[in-house]
């Protein structure tokens, strides 16, 4: 009996991978784009990386994810690498990073800020840190790591 040494994930023709997500993270993605209700895709986790020591990644099969998306993603993996696939090809790869400021990506979770108000639907945070992430309303001044808040 030959010994297996590796477990190779095929190549996609076209879609997207999420690579270097922390490890365990890769879940949070995975629901936060509702993967399972709209595209066939493939995950590594808890795998070994030389840039980041262990890491999870997602590949899509003919997906493909939107600004308002990669900055969601960016909040739970900030430094992922998003490779957009063509024809087995790489054709498209960013760093995703966040930026200063979020606008109405997540949901404040002080119940009594202003933005949690009827109808005030505009959401507004400063980055303090990315590793761990922390975020700061800009309403209510509350600060938040990651866990303590939710997407819209």
């Amino acid at each position: 009996m030959v010994e297996e040494k590796e477990i190779i994930v095929r190549k996609i023709e076209n879609g997207i991978v999420i690579d270097h997500i922390p490890k365990m993270s890769s879940s949070k993605i995975i629901q936060m784009l509702h993967l399972y209700d709209k595209f066939e895709f493939y995950t590594g986790i808890n795998c070994n990386s030389g840039k980041i020591g262990k890491k999870d990644f997602i590949k899509i099969v003919n997906g493909d994810v939107s600004n308002e998306e990669l900055n969601k993603i960016a909040l739970v993996a900030p430094g992922a690498t998003v490779m957009r696939i063509k024809d087995f090809e790489i054709v498209e790869k960013i760093q995703i990073t966040i930026s200063g400021e979020i606008a109405n990506i997540v949901k404040c979770p002080n119940i009594g800020c202003i933005t949690n108000q009827e109808p005030y639907k505009i959401t507004h945070f400063i980055k303090l840190s990315e590793k761990p992430m922390k975020i700061k309303c800009k309403f209510c001044e509350g600060i938040f790591k990651e866990g303590e808040f939710e997407f819209l």
